[in-house]
């Protein structure tokens, strides 16, 4: 089997009536990077140049699309990725190449429906389309302005990933943000905010048990992303990942231990008598949790989400686990580095605030107090109760009794602004309905 790559990424636009990305050019080579690096690909070609062959003019993203096309088999696997503009015109969708036309996007431009037709003719087994086109608003005008992913293009992306389902093949499609919303840049780390998780993913936090499967990196980027966005106030307008795989079930394995290129001093390594050079595996941590998917992070940067392991050198570390609905694990953790190790962390329930009941009882009120614990929000505690989301910041579930009456909590999530941390009332009425006073 080889592994292909199409990396495309449009940063400045001939047409000064489009304006310019900061950081496409830098999600599209550091993703290549990755690629070969950490996980071995056969062919790596980036077309991200501000002229010569390798610049995003249309003629050479088809040119390289065709001649991708003519050396795939189908045990092959063959992943796009797209950093740039994507807009919508007369019911069809776009991705500007470099020459694209803001006035005449149908001119100069790749269509949806032309990748499409594309992905039809790929012999290739596994493909993975990446996109990452609604940063902001494509006119040069309202350059610091939204620029929503519309619903044509949603229609259009999904219809180039479901092409050739039959025939033994697996497409995943990855998008940065979902219909009606838009993608970060993020200026501290020099990438877009969808880009710089996958970066992350890559260089071994989405790694498990010595493989990186494009589910695990993509359900990585996914959580670590929506977890940006949950942390940083004052966005207008949500960004979450949309993942979603079409045609024939099984993983897509991006890279095992026994294909990666490791970097010279990242691994060690021994020669054997033919003098071929052996690399050898250093010890790592596993670290797991209860129940699984929390995010980890060590020393205050995010290495992924569990189960995961860890390549750390000997030392003390402060290992924190979250995730929403339990209660944080931090400890000081050391590990040795003689051989494997394993850290096994059990979350316990979050218990979030005090809930005061009121009800009336054969003609005479009384107050009781009962704890809100979170559950899941589609799955109460029991049929006694009901699961309620904090009506502010949709962030924190709460459970309470489904008997009729007012109940008042106070909603300890402080990172919003916008009510969140002061007291909230919630009606239960007679036929079960909870409403927010």
């Amino acid at each position: 089997m080889k592994r292909f790559a199409l990396l495309v990424g449009v940063e400045d636009y001939r047409d000064r009536m489009i304006s310019r990305l900061n950081f496409a050019r830098a999600d599209a080579t550091a993703l290549a990077e990755r690629l070969r690096d950490r996980c071995a690909f056969d062919h790596v070609r980036v077309l991200a140049d501000e002229s010569g062959e390798d610049e995003p003019l249309l003629v050479n993203i088809v040119t390289a699309l065709r001649d991708t096309a003519g050396e795939l088999r189908q045990e092959d696997l063959f992943l796009f990725f797209f950093a740039g503009h994507g807009v919508e015109k007369d019911g069809h969708g776009y991705l500007l190449a470099r020459d694209s036309l803001q006035a005449f996007p149908e001119h100069g431009s790749l269509s949806l429906e032309l990748l499409r037709k594309t992905f039809e003719r790929l012999s290739a087994g596994k493909r993975i389309l990446l996109l990452d086109a609604c940063r902001n608003s494509p006119d040069a005008g309202r350059a610091d302005a939204t620029n929503r992913m519309g619903d044509v293009i949603s229609r259009d992306i999904v219809a180039a990933a479901r092409s050739r389902e039959t025939g033994g093949t697996t497409t995943a499609l990855l998008s940065a943000c979902r219909s009606g919303q838009r993608a970060y840049e993020w200026p501290a780390k020099g990438h877009g905010v969808f880009t710089q998780y996958l970066v992350e993913g890559l260089d071994g936090a989405a790694w498990a048990s010595g493989e990186l499967e494009f589910d695990c990196l993509a359900n990585y980027a996914a959580s670590q992303v929506r977890q940006w966005a949950a942390n940083t106030p004052g966005l207008p307008i949500p960004q979450e990942p949309w993942y979603e795989k079409f045609g024939e079930p099984g993983p897509i394995v991006l890279a095992a231990t026994d294909t990666i290129k490791p970097a010279v001093d990242s691994l060690p390594a021994k020669t054997s008598r033919a003098g071929t050079v052996e690399v050898i595996r250093p010890p790592v941590l596993r670290v797991e949790t209860i129940p699984s998917g929390a995010s980890i992070s060590v020393d205050g940067q995010v290495r992924g989400v569990a189960p995961l392991e860890l390549a750390l050198k000997p030392d003390e570390y402060s290992v924190k686990a979250t995730k929403n609905g339990y209660e944080s694990w931090v400890r000081r953790v050391r590990y040795d580095g003689v051989g494997d190790a394993r850290l096994l962390i059990e979350l316990p329930e979050q218990r979030l605030a005090s809930v005061t009941t009121t009800a009336t009882t054969a003609g005479s009120r009384r107050r009781r107090q009962v704890d809100a614990v979170t559950t899941d929000r589609s799955k109460p505690s029991d049929n006694s109760s009901i699961c309620v989301t904090c009506p502010n910041c949709g962030q924190h579930d709460y459970v309470v009794a489904k008997t009729p009456g007012h109940y008042k909590f106070k909603c300890p999530n402080t990172r919003y602004v916008l009510g969140c941390g002061k007291y909230v009332l919630i009606t239960v009425k007679k036929n079960g309905k909870v409403v927010a006073r």
